[in-house]
């Protein structure tokens, strides 16, 4: 009978201002100790770190592969190209040659990484997964009647599905970034001292914008988790309601109390974008 008598849903500052002092569950907020996600993370990983260290090393002579096309390039403008004006083809072609070398490297040191580190990545999924299910089935009664079925539903798969994508995606993006700078910023304090001091220089104000959008993301994605679980849970408990739902006539009621979760969704979604 719940789903059937469900509340209609307020207006977020409502919601906002009756949440000051009531149930944080309601926030979709948990009692979590300070590091927890970074533990968690790191105990997942931890039964595979000989392939995570191999995933990294890939890494790394990927970017070094990368990284040395530049330098090959600049060495045929400097040196190959007059040596070729003076009819001598050598350094040209070795520059053409180990171009392309560098290239293959690169590229099969990337499908070489990809392919290690999606595996890591459905393995932790799926430790996590089992960890999930197996943590909400010991957790008691008085937490599975205020923290909804649809809410667990969210975390085990939308908030799964966000860790997949930083451990995919995010992570080797955010690793070639990091490598990237580093390498670049070697380069060309190698080859220019000036322009490669004016080059580290920049990073202190990039580092101070990135923790301003770091914080601010932090922000904007818990919204969106917890909007994304509000509109899952409300379908969970009508779907699991159905008969008192049709029996008692609450089809509009419900729709209008969806429409208003969606709308959330939809406006915190694309914040978040």
């Amino acid at each position: 009978m719940t789903a059937a008598t469900t509340a209609p849903v307020r207006d977020e500052d409502d919601d906002q201002a009756a949440h000051k002092d009531g149930d944080p569950f309601d926030r979709d907020v948990l009692p979590t100790p300070p590091g927890a996600t970074g533990a968690l993370l790191r105990s997942l990983l931890a039964p595979m770190r000989g392939r995570v260290a191999f995933a990294a090393l890939l890494l790394l002579l990927q970017q070094a592969a990368v990284q040395a096309g530049p330098l090959l390039v600049a060495y045929a403008i400097d040196r190959a190209v007059p040596a070729f004006r003076g009819d001598d083809h050598g350094p040209l072609i070795a520059v053409a040659v180990g171009y392309l070398l560098c290239a293959s490297a690169a590229g099969a040191l990337q499908y070489a990484f990809i392919t290690v580190s999606a595996r890591v990545s459905q393995d932790v999924l799926l430790d996590l997964r089992g960890r999930i299910f197996r943590h909400a089935q010991a957790l008691s009664v008085d937490f599975h009647e205020r923290y909804t079925s649809g809410r667990l539903i969210s975390r085990s798969t939308t908030d799964v599905e966000s860790l997949r994508e930083l451990l995919e995606e995010g992570l080797q993006e955010l690793v070639m970034t990091i490598l990237s700078a580093v390498y670049i910023s070697v380069l060309l304090l190698w080859l220019d001292l000036g322009l490669g001091a004016v080059a580290v220089a920049s990073f202190v104000p990039l580092y101070l914008l990135v923790r301003s959008y770091q914080r601010r993301a932090q922000r904007v994605y818990r919204k969106r988790s917890t909007a994304i679980a509000a509109v899952i849970v409300k379908f969970v408990e009508t779907m699991n309601g159905i008969r008192p739902v049709r029996a008692f006539r609450r089809e509009q009621a419900n729709d209008a109390d969806f429409a208003v979760l969606n709308r959330r969704h939809e406006r915190t979604n694309g914040d978040a974008l």
